[in-house]
């Protein structure tokens, strides 16, 4: 014959709800000291924060990283750093052992298998957290620089040669500034040189063509005087040689004869005397001639060389000038693009060696001000459930003793 059990368990739960609700207050009652007690507890326990910091690896002249993430966070996970940053932080030599432990356990790495190192403390003291995970940082820089050292050197020395090509380039451009100079006072110097000279052949050209003008007037006169003279010479009487003293004291032809005065020639009536000085005004204007001819040949001359001077000194300034254009097209293009090509190479280099980097900080040693532990709502809640079930299990025993009494 089956048992029916249904009105046993009905019973009993029955018991245990009424149980239950004569004896919530006391049950209430267990709550609040539950509460209390974490309330108290979460206000005397030490908070733990969390410091934190993102690093990124080693990176190459190409941007990328030299070293993968996820090796970087096994090296810190396996406590190799450790020994050194006890030494960094100057912590008492009693203490080493204790803190090393301690750093073995509070730190640690994940890379996310990102492009990222993310670092974590979990420390009550937040400024030697925030100093632990800086020296950790500058540990795993030193670290890794064997990988990024070489690629910098390489980096720098070409920077270096580029620096000394540029400093070669401005030096010949130095040198090639004092050769313009110096030509340009070799140019005008040149200029005035034959300025000079030209102005001197100018000025005996001028003296020339004046003398010559002086000649051509004299030459004109003298032929003038020479008519006037054979046309008074035929209507002469001749007079003797005794009779002549009184004639040869009057003026003469020569240099103190004046050509247009013809008052001495009406008062000589001596027709050889006159004709002595027909004679000399003949001389006078052969001599003219040829004077003139000499003129003329030496202002030919004087001309020929004028344009031999000029020749010259165009030919002179010329070379002058091609040598200083010569030079201002080498030092203002060939050395200006030369120059511009290397600091462009540097500016390049530059750019290269500022992504070559060692361990890098993206964000430095934080943290939040909100402890992650104790958890308070964890502690709260866990305290609120074994509040309650111990209150109920007190209640059922109290119900059930005055069960039994009864």
């Amino acid at each position: 014959m089956a048992i029916d059990r249904s009105d046993e368990l009905e019973i009993d739960l029955s018991e245990i709800f009424s149980a239950i609700y004569k004896n919530k207050g006391l049950i209430f009652l267990f709550v609040i000291i539950g509460i209390v007690i974490a309330s108290v507890y979460l206000y005397k326990a030490r908070k733990v924060y969390e410091v934190s910091s993102v690093i990124l690896p080693p990176r190459g002249e190409d941007n990328k990283a030299i070293v993968v993430p996820q090796e970087i966070a096994n090296f810190v996970n396996r406590g190799v750093l450790i020994p050194k940053l006890v030494d960094k932080l100057n912590l008492p030599p009693s203490k080493n052992r204790e803190y090393a432990l301690k750093f073995k356990k509070a730190i640690r790495a994940e890379s996310d298998k990102g492009r990222y190192v993310y670092l974590t403390y979990e420390t009550s003291d937040t400024a030697m957290g925030k100093k632990v995970l800086s020296v950790i940082i500058e540990l795993l820089r030193d670290q890794y620089l064997f990988y990024v050292n070489p690629i910098r050197k390489d980096i720098e020395a070409s920077i270096a040669k580029a620096r000394s090509e540029v400093s070669l380039i401005k030096n010949e451009q130095g040198k090639l500034e004092l050769t313009i100079g110096k030509l340009k006072r070799k140019l005008r110097q040149t200029e005035v040189v034959y300025d000079s000279k030209l102005k001197i052949l100018e000025d005996q050209k001028r003296f020339i063509k004046k003398q010559l003008d002086r000649l051509a007037q004299r030459q004109a006169k003298l032929i003038a005087y020479k008519k006037e003279v054979q046309s008074y010479f035929s209507g002469l009487p001749i007079i003797a040689k005794k009779d002549r003293k009184v004639a040869q004291t009057q003026p003469v032809s020569g240099p103190h004869m004046k050509i247009y005065d013809l008052a001495w020639l009406i008062m000589t009536l001596d027709k050889g005397q006159v004709y002595d000085n027909l004679l000399k005004c003949i001389l006078d204007i052969d001599n003219t001639r040829r004077a003139i001819i000499e003129a003329n040949k030496s202002l030919n001359d004087i001309e020929e060389q004028i344009v031999q001077l000029k020749a010259k000194r165009d030919i002179e300034l010329a070379s002058i000038k091609a040598e200083i254009e010569k030079a201002v097209i080498v030092k203002d293009r060939d050395l200006s693009a030369k120059l511009k090509s290397k600091e462009a190479e540097i500016e390049q280099l530059n750019s290269r060696l500022s992504v070559v980097k060692s361990v890098q900080v993206v964000f430095p040693p934080s943290y939040i001000d909100v402890p992650i532990k104790p958890k308070k709502k964890f502690v709260l809640a866990v305290a609120f459930m074994i509040s309650v079930i111990v209150g109920i299990m007190v209640a059922l025993v109290r119900e059930r003793r005055a069960n039994l009494k009864s």
